[in-house]
């Protein structure tokens, strides 16, 4: 496996995007890349910043969409799509539900509506724990954290400036709102549709035509085997969407503190997040000691980027915690300076975890992780991981670090990496 610079815009081009992509996705404020990637050389190894090509016209085209003038959102030639993903959270992962609320915005997207979300959700990952239980006192964050948001909205920023008031402003059906099903697809595009349909729905591929046009890559270049439009397409919605809140960056400042001594993440870290749990049951895992050995080939191949032995390890398994600490103790020419977030961890199922941790507790821990693995210099993961895809699509566009490189160690190889 040979590791390779991942797709990027061109460098030129990418330093024109800059500032407009930090107006439309700069509220991960501690992903801002560091003085050594603001000149387009340098002098210690570390690409130029880049950013996924098309992102600043991605992205300013979506929030267009979903924040139309207040004039809009009452229209009554305004429809809209609503969003209610309770019923689906209890079966997935952080990463696989943030990409369906990814796809359910590309089909807002396709077919003209304006996606909000439902105030009454009732999604696993913002439900409070009750008080003086064992979940309650894992919570560093006072109660209630979430309330009565219990949507993904108690994390992120709105999705859109128009509301669920505004949708139901007009219709006669009540909260009893008819669901989008994909066989009436071609019934829902008719203008006789009803103004408001509900949605909830696996992850799907679509490259909405209001993107189609920005997803096409420039000339001379070229898509690795395992990707494809699609897959930028939900890179850009995804973006958009994971815009944390003040609450959360608050949060998330407090936890950085304590458990990761507050510090900001050494130059030349190689990120692997190493994802155990029931993953298992969809893909073959891999062992902390492949993905040691993929750094090791990272820094062979990029010794500018990567001088020293630097690892951000992040996972669900403290088995993988306590064989990283194992790659610490080596004599100094072998040894990894290793780090991770110091919190509880357990190599549950998802039900486990939520009923052990409490869903809170593991959106704010995970979206600890993911900003400080994005704030990496390379990373190493399975790709099959819907979590590993988070990774790269904010490093790639918020982080602005497309021309990082990338290695996936699972069975199959992916971008940043070649037979």
């Amino acid at each position: 496996m040979q590791a390779r610079g991942s797709e990027c815009l061109d460098l030129e081009a990418g330093a024109r995007a800059l500032e407009n992509v930090s107006a439309a996705i700069g509220h991960w404020q501690e992903l801002q890349p560091s003085s050594r990637h603001s000149s387009p050389t340098s002098t210690n190894g570390a690409p130029p910043r880049a950013v996924l090509f098309g992102t600043a016209e991605a992205q300013a085209r979506i929030h267009a969409l979903q924040h139309p003038e207040a004039r809009v959102c009452r229209s009554p030639a305004t429809k809209f799509l609503v969003l209610n993903t309770g019923i689906l959270s209890t079966g997935h992962g952080i990463g696989s539900l943030l990409h369906i609320v990814a796809s359910c915005l590309a089909l807002a997207q396709e077919m003209g509506r304006v996606l909000v979300a439902h105030p009454g959700d009732d999604n696993v990952f913002s439900q409070d724990p009750q008080p003086g239980t064992a979940q309650a006192a894992r919570l560093p964050e006072p109660l209630p954290f979430c309330g009565t948001q219990t949507s993904l909205e108690c994390f992120f920023l709105p999705i859109s400036s128009c509301t669920m008031a505004d949708a139901m402003a007009l219709s006669n059906s009540g909260q009893d709102l008819p669901w989008y099903v994909p066989s009436r697809h071609e019934e829902f595009l008719q203008a006789s549709a009803p103004r408001v349909l509900q949605v909830t729905m696996e992850p799907f591929k679509m490259i909405p035509a209001v993107l189609k046009d920005i997803a096409e890559p420039p000339a001379g270049y070229k898509w690795s085997s395992s990707r494809s439009p699609w897959y930028w397409a939900r890179a850009q919605n995804t973006a958009f969407l994971m815009r944390p809140n003040e609450k959360t960056r608050r949060a998330l400042a407090s936890r950085r503190a304590k458990a990761f001594g507050g510090s900001d993440m050494a130059p030349g870290t190689v990120s692997a997040h190493v994802r155990h749990g029931d993953k298992g049951i969809e893909m073959q895992v891999v062992a902390m000691d492949d993905f040691v050995s993929a750094a090791e080939l990272l820094r062979g191949l990029a010794p500018g980027l990567l001088p020293l032995r630097q690892l951000f390890v992040s996972t669900e398994d403290p088995a993988v915690i306590s064989r990283a600490q194992h790659y610490a103790s080596l004599p100094p020419d072998q040894a990894w300076d290793v780090s991770f977030v110091d919190v509880e961890r357990s190599n549950l199922p998802l039900s486990g975890l939520i009923s052990t941790f409490g869903g809170v507790n593991e959106m704010l821990n995970g979206l600890l992780n993911l900003q400080l693995a994005v704030n990496c210099d390379a990373w190493v993961m399975t790709i099959a991981s819907n979590w590993c895809i988070l990774i790269d699509e904010l490093r790639a566009t918020v982080a602005q670090k497309a021309s990082h490189p990338l290695v996936d160690v699972g069975f199959r190889c992916f971008q940043g990496c070649e037979d």
